[in-house]
């Protein structure tokens, strides 16, 4: 009981932590309109068959953006990659595309890569290539999955994504 009450303040720490990290690292740029994260449970982990979706906000401007997705994980998260399957339907509101994401997240000595690091906490960034253009923002929507072997992904904490003026 008391193991489990310090593992709880010890994960609420670190995403208060993550909170304000991401807070001071949106302050700093005016070129990104908009950025949403999707928490992921702790002690149940990230399931195959959760979904995680973000809507447009409606007030966004028809026009090209870059996309970031950003990848929160702790330092137990026991692979060195990660692979995702990202599906948006920001050019007609019925038809999805969808891509393959193969990110790594280490290296081979499980030193994480890149990314900025707060205690326990990495981030990551996955920039795409292809400019985004946006037609319908009303309607507009991603989905991620993670397309790991394992039923429950253990060790991420956040998947968020941004769109970015170019």
């Amino acid at each position: 009981m008391f193991r489990r009450k310090l593992i709880n303040k010890q994960t609420g720490k670190l995403l208060l932590y993550a909170l304000l990290f991401a807070c001071l690292l949106t302050a700093c740029q005016n070129n990104r309109v908009y950025c949403s994260y999707h928490s992921v449970s702790f002690e149940k982990g990230w399931y195959k068959q959760d979904t995680l979706s973000y809507e447009l906000p409606q007030h966004l401007h028809p026009e090209t953006y870059r996309l970031e997705i950003n990848i929160r994980n702790f330092g137990n998260y026991p692979y060195r990659d990660i692979w995702l399957s990202v599906s948006q339907n920001w050019k007609d509101s019925l038809t999805y595309e969808t891509d393959t994401i193969h990110l790594y997240l280490a290296d081979e000595e499980g030193r994480q890569l890149d990314g900025g690091t707060t205690g326990n906490l990495h981030q990551h960034t996955y920039v795409y290539d292809k400019p985004f253009e946006i037609l319908h923002p009303s309607s507009a929507r991603l989905h991620i999955v993670h397309l790991m072997r394992t039923p429950s992904l253990m060790g991420i904490s956040d998947v968020g994504i941004c769109l970015i003026k170019p």
